[in-house]
């Protein structure tokens, strides 16, 4: 009976061992602050790490039409909500499913604004099943998302505990100055019946979004950046469907370019995929009228707790102004 015991005991000792050791390894290559020199990816989108808990009242979410487009310190000056845009580059909707967990775990917003542009972001099923699969691997072993960083590991790695200290006083928005004209004009919103077809994966990643605002009492809110490059009628019909099927309300601001007063000959960095921070503000402007006219987020300007975020307004204002005058 005690020889039949050895080999189990062995076996578990082996998984024992092998699991500490992975929680050690992925311990030294977890970045030890969110600023980018110290291995953190994206960590623009991760500046609200270091915020203080429970403070930012909404949060958006998507690719990179949502940092291009979104100025939440505009938003500030204008109304006193506190937002984070945590946006990144060619985002797929696991990706953006993952983002809002994580930032759900420091941060209680009122309401999270979705960026429905991901949602027809695909490279086809098995590539998809495959992503899926090591995102969510990663999320559990962070060894596997950071193991390159082991040529770059430093003392602090070994030894320090992890501080998120870096604020990002633009809060996610990044603006652009380039200016490069998109010549189709207003009219590219050509009206249809036809939709675009979401992929399964996506819809199930929208579905765990839903869920997850309903289950943390968030009101979400689908929207679609003005990007005649992008966007047409056939996927406005897509979401809009979609949307109406879960009670979501859904903002395309393309159908609001010309209102907003959007000009294609100056307002966008690359010909019409993203705004440049001239066509921002008047996204923002035009987004934090309907925000303010369909929700109550509370207004923080002359809140002493907030003062961090007047500050930080200082800094942004700084920063715009600079960009504009070089």
């Amino acid at each position: 009976m005690e020889k039949k015991k050895r080999p189990l005991l062995r076996s578990a000792a082996f998984l024992l061992i092998f699991s500490l050791l992975i929680a050690a390894s992925s311990w030294m290559v977890m970045p030890k602050s969110n600023i980018k020199s110290s291995g953190m990816r994206n960590a623009r989108a991760f500046g609200y790490l270091a915020e203080q808990t429970d403070t930012i009242d909404f949060v958006v979410i998507g690719d990179s039409e949502t940092y291009s487009s979104i100025s939440p310190m505009q938003l500030w000056k204008d109304y006193g909500y506190t937002g984070y845009v945590c946006g990144t580059p060619g985002q797929h909707m696991e990706d953006t499913y993952l983002s809002l967990e994580k930032f759900c775990e420091t941060q209680k917003p009122k309401l999270v604004i979705l960026e429905a542009n991901a949602m027809f972001r695909s490279s086809g099923f098995q590539e998809d099943v495959q992503r899926v699969f090591f995102r969510e691997v990663e999320k559990t072993l962070p060894l596997i998302e950071y193991h390159d960083r082991w040529k770059n590991l430093s003392l602090q790695d070994f030894t320090g505990q992890i501080q998120y200290n870096w604020i990002n006083p633009l809060k996610g928005f990044v603006p652009t100055y380039a200016s490069k004209p998109w010549k189709g004009g207003h009219d590219y919103m050509k009206k249809t019946d036809k939709a675009r077809d979401v992929e399964e994966v996506n819809r199930h990643y929208f579905d765990k979004i839903a869920s997850l605002c309903r289950e943390k009492d968030i009101r979400l809110l689908v929207i679609n950046a003005p990007a005649p490059v992008n966007w047409n009628y056939q996927k406005h019909n897509a979401i809009q469907r979609l949307a109406k099927g879960y009670g979501l309300p859904y903002l395309d601001m393309n159908f609001s370019a010309q209102e907003m007063g959007i000009d294609w000959d100056k307002d966008s960095r690359d010909g019409g995929d993203h705004m440049n921070v001239y066509g921002a503000q008047k996204v923002t402007a035009f987004l934090g009228k309907y925000l303010s006219k369909e929700y109550r987020l509370p207004d923080h300007r002359e809140d002493p707790a907030y003062v961090s975020w007047a500050q930080n307004y200082k800094e942004y204002e700084k920063t715009i102004h600079k960009g504009m005058t070089q």
